[in-house]
C-alpha cells in the first residue's frame, strides 16, 4: 500500500540485508510499517509550516492559518485560510494556492477559505465551496507537463513515471468588493444559558448526539 491510499507499483531498488535488530528493554519504540502511519501526522505538521511560510513570502500576515487533514494522506493537499482587509489583497489567495501547487510535486488540492469558515472542520469547507466557488473563474490548474509523483495514480497516464495531471486550487474565499453579500449569520450562543431550562445531564446528553458540525456551529454561533 502507498501513502496515497491505492496499491503501489513494484520497483527495483537495492537490497537491504538485516543482520540484527536491537531495542530498548523499556518502552521500546514501534514505527508503523504500514503506509500512511502514524508517523505522516507529524511530516503533516512540518508541511503546514512551510506552506505557512511560503504564503509569508508572497503576502506578509495575509494567511492566518493552514491545515492538511488526514485524508489529504500526507500532504497532497492543503487548506489555506486568509484575511482581505482590503481591495488590494484581492488575489493574494490565487497567487498562494498557485504557487503552493507549483512548490510541492504531488499536490493534488489546494483551497483558499475566509476567517469565517473552520478549516478543521471538513463540513464547513465544504460549505465554503460549494457556496462560495464560481466553477467558471475560481478552480483553477497549472499546465501539463510539469513534474509530479508515481505514486499518485492519476499522473502515471502520459509519461509512466508521474507526470502533472490534475492538480487544482479552489478558491473559496469572498470576493471583496461584494463580501457583504457572504454574511453569515450569527446566534448568541454566547448569551444563552442552556441551565436555566435543562440539567447538566440532558445538556451532556443532548452534546453527545451533536455531530462535529454541529459543534462547530454551537461554539461559533453560526
Amino acid at each position: 500500500p502507498e501513502w496515497v491510499g491505492y496499491m503501489g507499483t513494484s520497483w527495483k531498488v537495492r537490497q537491504l540485508k538485516v543482520t540484527a535488530i536491537t531495542m530498548r528493554k523499556d518502552r521500546p519504540i514501534y514505527y508503523t510499517p504500514l503506509a500512511a502511519g502514524l508517523e505522516y501526522a507529524c511530516f503533516d505538521i512540518l508541511r503546514e509550516a512551510t506552506f505557512f511560510e511560503l504564503a509569508e513570502r508572497i503576502a506578509p500576515g495575509f494567511c492566518v492559518d493552514v491545515y492538511i487533514p488526514d485524508y489529504f494522506k500526507w500532504g497532497s493537499g492543503v487548506i489555506f485560510q486568509v484575511r482581505k482587509e482590503r481591495a488590494q489583497d484581492e488575489g493574494f489567495q490565487r497567487n498562494i494556492l498557485m504557487a503552493a501547487l507549483a512548490d510541492a510535486p504531488g499536490l493534488r488540492m489546494a483551497i483558499a477559505v475566509d476567517e469565517d469558515v473552520d478549516i478543521y472542520n471538513t463540513e464547513d469547507v465544504m460549505w465554503a465551496l460549494e457556496s462560495r466557488v464560481d466553477p467558471d473563474k475560481d478552480i483553477l490548474k497549472l499546465p501539463r507537463g510539469l513534474r509530479g509523483i508515481a505514486a499518485q495514480p492519476m499522473e502515471v497516464r502520459e509519461r509512466g513515471v508521474g507526470g502533472w495531471e490534475g492538480g487544482m486550487a479552489f478558491d473559496a474565499t469572498k470576493p471583496f468588493n461584494i463580501a457583504h453579500h457572504f454574511k453569515r449569520p450569527h446566534y448568541p450562543v454566547d448569551k444563552i444559558d442552556l441551565r436555566k431550562w435543562f440539567t447538566e445531564r440532558q445538556i451532556k446528553e443532548f452534546r453527545a448526539m451533536q455531530t462535529d458540525y454541529a459543534k462547530t456551529l454551537a461554539r461559533m454561533g453560526w
